[in-house]
């Protein structure tokens, strides 16, 4: 009857270690996508350019469904049009208006923003590190059962 005792103790242990390893990786899988995404992130030559790259922020770790989540993105509003690109319509006005860098006034009734990703390639830079680091983690915890 101990030895089963030992047993239950000893698989409780096991899956308490595997709930902080997973909380774990998944937070540190969360900050490496995040600084990947930062390091791709377009920035602008005007001052005060990198509005976008300092946006870029991770919610969590959420508990879910299946153990642990998070969440890593841009909280600027047009975060998801310079990741995806297309069309930019006027909203206030008529047209849109802008200065170019040579000081020329330019009027258009829209214009069409080319994709400039940083957040899946964040994602796919960092893939196979997670899958690495998580491996890692969990075969410390087993090893320590």
């Amino acid at each position: 009857m101990a030895e089963v005792a030992a047993t239950v103790a000893g698989l409780a242990a096991l899956v308490g270690g595997m709930g902080t390893a997973c909380r774990e990786i998944v937070v540190e899988g969360a900050h490496m996508v995040q600084a990947a995404a930062m390091g791709l992130a377009p920035v602008g030559d005007r001052p005060g350019a990198g509005q976008l790259r300092r946006s870029i922020n991770v919610k969590g770790p959420l508990p879910s469904v299946l153990g642990w989540e998070a969440k890593v993105g841009p909280t600027v509003i047009y975060g998801r049009q310079r990741e995806l690109g297309g069309p930019i319509f006027p909203v206030r006005a008529k047209a849109l208006h802008w200065v170019d860098a040579a000081g020329v006034g330019h009027l258009a009734s829209h214009v069409y923003q080319h994709p400039e990703p940083y957040m899946k390639p964040g994602l796919a830079q960092t893939r196979d590190a997670i899958y690495v680091m998580a491996a890692a983690k969990v075969a410390a915890v087993a090893g320590a059962a």
